[in-house]
């Protein structure tokens, strides 16, 4: 792992467990430790780290103590994380398409789909010429009306 990612990590872990032994960061501690380790230089040692933080984060001494030994824990996690090794992903070893087999693989998608398309087609086309005649005959509707009588139809659906 790299140092500033090792640094960062170690930060993290840190502002963590300080957080959770029951010192809550406010906005400005937060920022202040955020504007410091922008201009923290590459070249730091654990030792300026541990001393700066506990001066930005602390209050008395007591809390140094307990700052120093949270310091030296999380520390510790860092160098195991640092040592932990990073994962690859795996190698991709799906073969390789030449031109001509995806082409034909296109032509038959395309097939395909038109040879779905076209049965939709004819089921819709059957459907539509396929109905039913009228239930009644037309005789009976003579002898049911009278002259005068206004004829409604409606067709189904």
């Amino acid at each position: 792992m790299q140092p500033a990612v090792r640094r960062a990590t170690l930060i993290a872990l840190l502002l963590e467990a300080w957080e959770r032994s029951g010192h809550p960061l406010g906005t400005g501690a937060v920022l202040r430790v955020q504007e410091w380790v922008r201009q923290l230089p590459a070249t730091a040692s654990d030792a300026q780290l541990r001393n700066t933080l506990a001066a930005l984060l602390t209050s008395s001494e007591a809390e140094k103590e307990a700052f120093y030994q949270l310091f030296d824990r999380c520390r510790e996690q860092a160098d195991l994380l640092s040592q932990a090794p990073e994962i690859t992903p795996p190698a991709d070893d799906t073969p390789e398409v030449d031109a001509q087999t995806g082409a034909r693989r296109w032509r038959r998608r395309l097939v395909l789909i038109g040879v779905v398309l076209a049965a939709v087609a004819a089921g819709i086309l059957w459907k539509c010429w396929n109905t039913q005649p009228a239930t009644r005959e037309v005789s009976t509707l003579r002898q049911l009306l009278s002259p005068g009588d206004t004829l409604r139809l409606s067709l189904p659906p």
